[in-house]
């Protein structure tokens, strides 16, 4: 499959004036910072994908659990952008494994400033439970070309 590298922050930020990438796919975005979310979505939508919000997949009536009616409403997507991934009660990986167990054909793309070193050894030792080529890591800070790249590369 071809593949078009975006050399700079600028040929990303003015996709709406010219298409950057070949590769288009629904993306939902799961992060606790709704903030972060927002960024998050508008980077991805400049990237030509598209994208939703699903919130932070803590369940509502038992806080300190993690469910998927974040993802209600939304059809399998393709990938999974995970940002949230030491929060708790949801850690990123539990949400992860949740996703994958609803929808096997999803990507996730786990996002973090914590090195997976770091992150508690109980999400370490579930890190294991993701099938290998189903996942992807991405350290914060990352530009938007980093993320373009490693969209691209789980379902490019």
């Amino acid at each position: 499959m071809l593949q078009i590298k975006v050399h700079s922050a600028i040929g990303v930020l003015n996709s709406r004036y010219r298409k950057t990438t070949l590769s288009m796919g629904r993306v939902l975005v799961i992060e606790e910072d709704p903030e972060v979310r927002k960024i998050l979505l508008e980077m991805l939508k400049r990237c030509g994908h598209d994208a939703g919000i699903a919130g932070d997949c803590v369940n509502p009536e038992v806080p300190q659990e993690c469910d998927l009616r974040c993802c209600d409403g939304y059809a399998a997507p393709d990938l999974a952008v995970i940002a949230a991934i030491t929060g708790r009660p949801c850690s990123g990986i539990e949400a992860a494994l949740m996703i994958l167990a609803n929808w096997p054909t999803t990507k996730v793309l786990l996002i973090s400033a914590s090195p997976i070193q770091a992150w508690p050894a109980s999400d370490q030792n579930r890190l294991r439970d993701l099938p290998i080529h189903s996942y992807a890591f991405l350290p914060k800070p990352f530009t938007v070309s980093d993320l373009r790249e490693a969209v691209d590369h789980l379902i490019g």
